[in-house]
């Protein structure tokens, strides 16, 4: 596929996702929230693996 032909059918799968988007009928999620969400995952991941890095080396912090 040559150049052209690749950007024109970029350019139409990103018109369908636009408009795909648009029609979602689902209600809206304020990046703020999204944002929160991610924020305390990322949180509970470090967390979880605090925990298990403690249980790998047992709580010596050397690998066993």
């Amino acid at each position: 596929m040559r150049g052209a032909q690749k950007a024109a059918a970029y350019n139409q799968w990103l018109v369908n996702e636009i408009q795909a988007s648009i029609d979602d009928s689902r209600p809206s999620i304020s990046h703020h929230d999204v944002m929160a969400e991610m924020d305390a995952d990322i949180a509970g991941m470090a967390v979880r693996g605090r925990n298990d890095q403690i249980a790998a080396t047992g709580g010596d912090g050397l690998l066993n």
